[in-house]
């Protein structure tokens, strides 16, 4: 009875803040769903005791790294989402080194670094990692291939190097990688060797390069990965009609976003008619 009525006020807690419940068959709550909403740092000290919790949604969220400290017995935790909690920082290292049945982690838009992502990569059912937007460099890059399990990667507009980028060359596992960069101001930069990096990434099946700079002849080095059925290259301002012939005989190509390219509606349309198989997305 005692664990019922602690679940029952878990719930109502929830509703009151405006977020969602996930409950199993026996009614355990395995997920809750709090994006963008007022939960607290002494909220979580109530939630980190639910004994069957696997996802947990803090997204856009107020929490601080002290709400995360209540967090380091919620060891059952496979999902976890921090994207845009802005006041998580790299003392989240201490926590999240706890979580060793964790499967997705996003921390993107947080301001956590090096010491965070090598306790990421020590976990070691880890598949899905999201770092972008952060101050991850490149110690933590480099850290990060030590996740034998890892298959989706995001780490655009962090604050990784030519040395960094280099690094990619020991993800084995990647299927997908996404190094897009700032949607605001300048594009990133990719450099020439950059680039031959992640075609080194023989596995990959999906990649996305959007509002970042990279040189001409880069989409033909890219065209050479095998198994790449998705690519994004929105707002990329070097890619215009003189790359189309490289996606023409991308024969694994499936889908490709060309939005705020400098390609133009001409190349578009020869580009569809050559193949008709290939989902274009444009203006």
């Amino acid at each position: 009875m005692g664990q019922l009525l602690a679940l029952l006020a878990i719930g109502s807690l929830i509703d009151g803040l405006g977020g969602r419940v996930d409950r199993d068959a026996s009614g355990q709550i395995t997920g809750l769903h709090l994006r963008a909403s007022w939960v607290t740092d002494g909220d979580l000290l109530e939630i980190a005791k639910l004994p069957q919790l696997r996802r947990l949604d803090l997204s856009q969220t107020r929490i601080t790294d002290q709400g995360m400290a209540y967090l380091k017995s919620a060891t059952s935790l496979r999902e976890v989402n921090l994207a845009y909690a802005e006041k998580i920082g790299d003392p989240a290292h201490a926590v999240i080194k706890h979580w060793k049945n964790l499967q997705r982690l996003n921390l993107r838009g947080t301001l956590i670094s090096d010491e965070t992502a090598a306790s990421a990569a020590a976990l070691p059912e880890l598949e899905f990692l999201d770092i972008a937007d952060s101050i991850v460099g490149d110690f933590g890059v480099d850290a990060l291939t030590a996740a034998r399990k890892l298959k989706e990667l995001s780490m655009g507009n962090t604050r990784i190097s030519e040395a960094g980028f280099q690094s990619l060359r020991q993800f084995t596992t990647l299927s997908h990688l996404d190094l897009s960069g700032k949607r605001h101001g300048s594009p990133s930069k990719i450099s020439q060797r950059g680039i031959e990096a992640i075609a080194s990434l023989r596995q990959l099946r999906s990649l996305r390069l959007g509002h970042t700079s990279f040189p001409d002849k880069s989409l033909a080095v890219l065209a050479t990965l095998p198994e790449i059925d998705e690519l994004g290259l929105e707002f990329c301002p070097d890619v215009a009609d003189g790359a189309l012939q490289n996606l023409i005989s991308w024969k694994s190509l499936r889908r490709v976003d060309l939005y705020g390219t400098k390609v133009t509606a001409e190349g578009v349309a020869g580009l569809r008619n050559a193949r008709p198989d290939l989902r274009v997305l444009w203006e």
